[in-house]
């Protein structure tokens, strides 16, 4: 934690607690772990989006200029109260959020949010006596939009949210709004607040603008990490996985971002955005970004594994290095190998950048696929023999393993007589090998590699 962070978070201590008095309205009794979080930009003319909050708790609910979570289910997550808190007001720093107010309610926490200086901070009302902290703040606190109701209390003597919660409540039906009193239930925990929840919109669609023009592409990248994490947190709310995606810095500049499988991890995202904005450069200075997903899938969570830090099947690992090598080198030159039924076996493999749905392997390729290495050679190499006509590769002897396969043609594209097998050296290697028994000399050639 940073010094202001620390100074902020040393704001949180709850105002001076007032002598309490005989109470009329106890408030009820919070259920075990409540905890709510009050979130308020840091100017009343910046709206910044609250897609963000989708990471602490499911269901963020707009009240009035800010907005309110319930995050004690969340609390074990984040390593106790302390660790949320801590990382909840961190993010919210960095999403344009400053002013923060946690308490086992959601006006509460809204009241202690609203107390916090101009500058931001955290201030929070916490443990059994929670509710006798809150006496101390001004009414107007609670709902400043009421200018005539705070004005009635206040000339009937009644200043802080103590006054009030000392005050018999047909006193207070006498003075105020029916909505007022259910305030004061939702306050104290009698009553749920009856906030609009957040709906996220069906594509994700943000812009944020930079402090100054950039020409470097590096600087877009750094400032496209807020973006990105808003992306990640809508993805996760909204269970689902985004294949292509847009940055666009112009009307007509930007880059296209196509994901051979759905992502959702944000810091993949970044890393892959990183590796395309390293091969750009910017014609004009950039002021404003644009991030928009174009193709989202439903979410499918990889099977976790037994292992601690493996990766599920090696799948994890495999999607992020393709995607890594795309972004570095371009999708173009990323080949994917496609087994075909031929006769041929030169003919049997097809390359394209293009990866092909994975699907259970046709019966009439079954059989094939067993005999085609990973890796054919452009053209066959004549290997040397020993003494006793065995195949020789780099002078180690290759012993068959498989095979001989017989592939002969009479009346099919041209006639041809070949023989192929699946040798392996010493070091346990297995390669591909293959004879023209027509021509008489009998030698074989390396046409492929298995591992």
């Amino acid at each position: 934690m940073n010094a202001d962070d620390a100074t902020a978070m040393a704001q949180a201590r709850p105002a001076p607690e007032p002598t309490p008095a005989a109470s009329t309205a106890t408030p009820s009794a919070t259920s075990t772990g409540a905890l709510w979080v009050a979130c308020l930009p840091s100017r009343t003319d910046a709206a910044p989006s609250p897609a963000w909050l989708a990471r602490f708790a499911p269901q963020p609910q707009r009240w009035q200029e800010g907005w309110v979570l319930s995050v004690g289910a969340s609390v074990r997550l984040f390593g106790g109260r302390a660790g949320l808190l801590r990382q909840l007001w961190q993010a919210a720093r960095r999403h344009g959020w400053q002013r923060l107010g946690a308490a086992p309610t959601a006006l509460a926490a809204l009241v202690l949010a609203r107390s916090t200086p101009a500058h931001g901070g955290l201030r929070h009302a916490l443990g059994p006596a929670w509710p006798a902290a809150l006496d101390a703040y001004p009414i107007e606190l609670l709902d400043a939009t009421r200018t005539s109701t705070v004005q009635a209390l206040y000339a009937a003597g009644l200043h802080t949210l103590g006054d009030l919660r000392r005050c018999p409540r047909a006193a207070l039906a006498a003075r105020v709004e029916a909505d007022w009193l259910q305030r004061l239930d939702a306050l104290w925990g009698h009553a749920p607040l009856p906030a609009r929840p957040w709906a996220p919109e069906p594509t994700f669609d943000t812009t944020v603008d930079l402090p100054a023009p950039v020409t470097d592409a590096s600087a877009i990248a750094f400032a496209a990490q807020r973006l990105l994490g808003q992306l990640g947190a809508w993805l996760r709310r909204q269970q689902r996985g985004v294949l292509h995606w847009r940055l666009a810095w112009s009307a007509t500049a930007g880059l296209d971002m196509h994901h051979r499988q759905p992502m959702q991890d944000g810091a993949l995202l970044r890393r892959l955005l990183h590796e395309r904005l390293a091969r750009i450069r910017l014609p004009a200075p950039v002021q404003t970004l644009r991030l928009h997903t174009q193709q989202t899938v439903p979410w499918t969570p990889p099977v976790a594994s037994l292992l601690p830090g493996a990766a599920p099947d090696g799948a994890l690992d495999s999607a992020a290095l393709l995607e890594r090598l795309c972004a570095r080198l371009g999708a173009e030159r990323v080949q994917y190998g496609q087994l075909q039924a031929h006769w041929d076996p030169e003919r049997r493999q097809r390359w394209t950048s293009t990866p092909a749905a994975r699907s259970a392997c046709p019966p009439e390729l079954c059989a094939v696929a067993l005999w085609e290495p990973a890796w054919r050679l452009p053209t066959a190499q004549p290997l040397r023999q020993d003494a006793q006509g065995q195949p020789l590769l780099d002078g180690q002897p290759l012993r068959c393993v498989l095979g001989p396969q017989r592939i002969a043609t009479g009346w099919w594209d041209h006639p041809v007589q070949w023989q192929r097998c699946i040798a392996r050296t010493p070091d346990g290697r297995l390669w591909a090998l293959q004879r023209d028994t027509a021509a008489g000399s009998g030698g074989w050639s390396l046409v492929g590699v298995y591992a």
